[in-house]
């Protein structure tokens, strides 16, 4: 087997049409999926996140605070700090979690609707795409090369 050195893309690369529509369809899935899942408490649930956000906000600046009057180490602090930005990366994903849909106010129906309206610009089914989704990945391609293989499609979501 002879490896390229240089130019290609390396296997990575799938036609936009086809992923278009498959990253629009899975898209459609998760709104639908968070359509049925929707619950009355979950007003309650994001204040109490919120809160929970705030807490550990200021408990940071507190942690500074005490940091500078001299009360903990640097090694105590670095932990401290380190573990608290960890409590705060979990609960902001679960705020993300529960406030997906509030964003765009945009179900899977609409979305549907709207995507190859010409009237709908390329630059809010952009904000569309990056507000529900990190990153894209795609792995190497396989045989039959021109065909697109979904399992190649890893969807980091927000």
């Amino acid at each position: 087997m002879q490896v390229q050195k240089a130019g290609g893309c390396g296997g990575r690369s799938i036609k936009m049409e086809d992923m278009g529509d498959h990253v629009i369809s899975l898209l459609c899935a998760v709104l639908e999926q968070i359509e049925v899942g929707e619950d009355p408490e979950a007003d309650d649930r994001r204040k109490a996140l919120e809160d929970k956000l705030l807490g550990y906000g200021q408990r940071k600046e507190g942690l500074r605070e005490e940091f500078a009057e001299g009360e903990w180490s640097p090694r105590e602090y670095k932990q401290t700090l380190a573990l608290l930005d960890s409590k705060m990366d979990d609960v902001s994903g679960d705020l993300a979690k529960l406030g997906v849909k509030i964003r765009l106010d945009l179900t899977a129906a609409k979305l549907r609707e709207r995507w190859n309206d010409p009237e709908w610009p390329l630059a809010r089914q952009r904000a569309t795409l990056m507000a529900y989704i990190s990153e894209i990945r795609i792995s190497p391609a396989t045989r039959p090369y021109s065909v697109l293989n979904p399992d190649r499609i890893d969807i980091v979501w927000r």
